[in-house]
């Protein structure tokens, strides 16, 4: 996955969104059997934001996922759809609102 995603990270393709985007992996059928870690991510690179997505775009679903007590509220607000937005404008997408552990950490003023 690290080849296939610095490979993907010409800067043409950098240059649509600002970021390294890999879509749709399956940890099931990578070598290790898990999901990227940091460290992982900074071997594709340090200076630009890469960001993995699960094939079944869900990860840690038994603390994370689904909004109900007992369950972590990290999530971010944006003011667009990343998954609907023409991919030329997804690098002028905005965060409104950061909340980690249930607690507001960012909101745009």
């Amino acid at each position: 996955m690290i080849q296939i995603l610095k490979d993907w990270a010409t800067p043409e393709n950098v240059k649509l969104t600002g970021w390294i985007f890999g879509m749709g992996f399956d940890d099931s059928i990578l070598e290790d059997q898990r999901f990227p870690t940091k460290d992982d991510l900074d071997k594709v690179s340090t200076e630009i934001p890469v960001m993995v997505i699960h094939i079944s775009g869900h990860f840690e679903e038994d603390s994370k996922g689904t909004l109900e007590v007992g369950k972590l509220a990290d999530m971010v607000i944006l003011d667009a759809n990343p998954l609907t937005i023409d991919l030329n404008n997804i690098k002028d997408i905005s965060v409104l609102t950061t909340i980690k552990n249930g607690e507001i950490v960012y909101q745009k003023n």
